[in-house]
């Protein structure tokens, strides 16, 4: 920014860089716990695990879109996984659009005491949604809490007043760190297949 910018706006135009870089970083950092590579320094993300569970779902409704992800929880607390049994031990994790198609084809047609997904429902854009042979399809994942940790190291904005002094700029910087841990691959799940919702 320009060293006029940083001396005369109020509120401080470093704040407001720092919400927009604190907001694209806790995104990115979103996309690397879901679909991290484990490349050049990243993280392995949940979905690139050697031996997390997958089960193909359908998406002809939401219905059997559920269907799915109930039979994901049942092969992670039965005999192919190392879940609990217990289903609030888990999260289930969707994209932005699935999440809004599934509510919206549901809306009140469960009991209340009912749960809905496996577990709490996490909406996450880090889900990727260009899978598949079309590269139009994301995934529904299903996680055992107490099998996966996640490591970060606080997130930090610097202000370097002085970087662009021969220009009359100012730098403002953000980093953290972030790890995944998964002490049993078997305690996660994938739910494929799940070609894009309509209208969503």
């Amino acid at each position: 920014m320009s060293r006029q910018a940083f001396e005369f706006s109020k509120p401080g135009l470093d704040e407001v860089i720092a919400d927009d870089l604190a907001r694209a970083t806790a995104t990115a950092q979103d996309a690397e716990i879901i679909a991290g590579t484990a490349a050049s320094g990243r993280t392995r993300g949940l979905l690139n695990w050697t031996g997390i569970l997958s089960v193909t779902g359908t998406v002809t409704n939401q219905s059997t879109f559920l269907t799915g992800l109930w039979q994901a929880y049942s092969a992670l607390a039965g005999t192919s996984g190392f879940g609990a049994s217990t289903v609030d031990e888990y999260v289930t994790i969707l994209h932005p659009r699935r999440a809004a198609w599934l509510l919206a084809g549901v809306s009140g047609t469960l009991p209340a005491s009912q749960p809905l997904v496996p577990g709490r429902l996490v909406v996450s854009a880090g889900v990727p949604t260009n899978l598949g042979a079309g590269t139009n399809e994301d995934v529904a994942i299903i996680v055992e809490r107490s099998q996966v940790v996640v490591l970060e190291r606080g997130l930090r904005i610097r202000v370097f007043e002085q970087v662009g002094s021969g220009t009359m700029t100012v730098r403002v910087q953000a980093n953290t760190s972030t790890a995944l841990l998964v002490k049993n691959a078997t305690a996660v799940a994938k739910v494929t297949g799940l070609t894009a919702p309509t209208g969503f």
